[in-house]
């Protein structure tokens, strides 16, 4: 029996010559031809992963934000009406002004429920933020002393 030597396919392309008679390199030599060091194989991976982690968490973040933005838009808003607060800003002022500031009180409060808004009793509210509070509009705030019919003031 005769064995005749069959060389390794990597032996047989490595032999293998081209038209012109010139050997052809390997295929293995040819892709590794045109890459670069390893070192930036890596970088590459590390890269794309980064790119796709933040992508698909901006899509997941998209997501939870379009449904927070929802289930607050289905929140009725809130005010809080603090009759206290408003009989210390009228006091010292006319009744007229005083019945007056309080009708329209009254017609902010009708306006607010049809537009939606929840009204709550400022006597029944523990806290609230100031933005939250509704005061009438001829009312001058607490700090400010109102001033005394026939008293004047100095004008520079």
């Amino acid at each position: 029996m005769v064995q005749t030597a069959v060389p390794p396919p990597d032996a047989q392309a490595a032999s293998s010559t081209g038209p012109d008679g010139v050997p052809s390199p390997a295929p293995a030599a040819r892709q590794n031809a045109g890459r670069k060091p390893d070192i930036l194989d890596g970088m590459l991976r590390f890269v794309l992963t980064v790119v796709v982690s933040v992508g698909v968490a901006y899509l997941g973040m998209g997501h939870r934000v379009a449904l927070l933005e929802a289930e607050i838009a289905a929140r009725p808003p809130v005010i809080v009406v603090d009759f206290t607060k408003m009989a210390a800003a009228l006091q010292g002022q006319p009744n007229d002004v005083i019945e007056t500031a309080m009708g329209r009180v009254r017609g902010d409060i009708r306006r607010l429920q049809e537009g939606g808004y929840i009204v709550l009793d400022g006597q029944s509210v523990l806290a609230a933020p100031d933005e939250a509070m509704m005061m009438p509009a001829g009312a001058k705030p607490v700090s400010q002393p109102a001033l005394q019919p026939g008293s004047q003031e100095k004008r520079e």
